[in-house]
């Protein structure tokens, strides 16, 4: 019997209670239950937050950033401005006494998820560009950050970013299609 099978088998079956979340055919790459009871399952298709307040699935291109440190998970999710502007929410943790993998397979998830980032100069400040990659979604979905101070509501500051990301998005996709 190979290890990878071995270690499989030894591995718990992710709870009920979260489990009823996943859909049908999706897969638990790792799970693990927080100090204060909630659940949290890493799939292919992002980190279910399971609790008794309900129930959460956010999407990996949604995560701008996740730290494991001294027994804490702590998550900084994305919020979306607008069709392409992001800006992060504040931060969230969770205390786990074993986390198990789950945050290897988070820094493993959300690093796949960003298939580029650019930063990108404007006549009057810079934004960071990020082309993202979203599980069952073909392409990628372009996002920007803005440096802090850049006035995005400016139509010629607005239309400069627009513009980056049109290029950058013509030359993401392949050329033979």
């Amino acid at each position: 019997m190979g290890l990878l099978k071995k270690l499989k088998e030894r591995r718990p079956p992710v709870p009920e209670s979260a489990a009823r979340h996943l859909d049908r055919d999706e897969r638990a790459l790792a799970w693990a239950q927080a100090t204060t009871g909630q659940v949290v399952v890493a799939t292919p298709q992002g980190l279910h937050v399971v609790g008794t307040d309900g129930h959460r699935l956010i999407g990996w291109h949604e995560i701008s950033k996740g730290v494991w440190k001294d027994g804490l998970l702590s998550i900084t999710e994305s919020e979306p401005i607008d069709d392409h502007q992001i800006v992060d929410r504040a931060p969230w943790s969770l205390a786990f006494d074993e986390p198990g993998n789950v945050p290897v397979i988070l820094r493993q998830r959300v690093e796949r998820s960003i298939v580029t980032t650019r930063y990108y100069r404007l006549s009057n400040g810079a934004v960071w560009l990020i082309g993202r990659k979203i599980p069952g979604r073909d392409g990628l979905v372009w996002q920007y950050r803005a440096e802090r101070g850049l006035d995005v509501s400016d139509a010629t500051t607005k239309a400069e970013i627009l513009d980056a990301l049109r290029i950058e998005d013509e030359a993401s996709r392949p050329a033979d299609l």
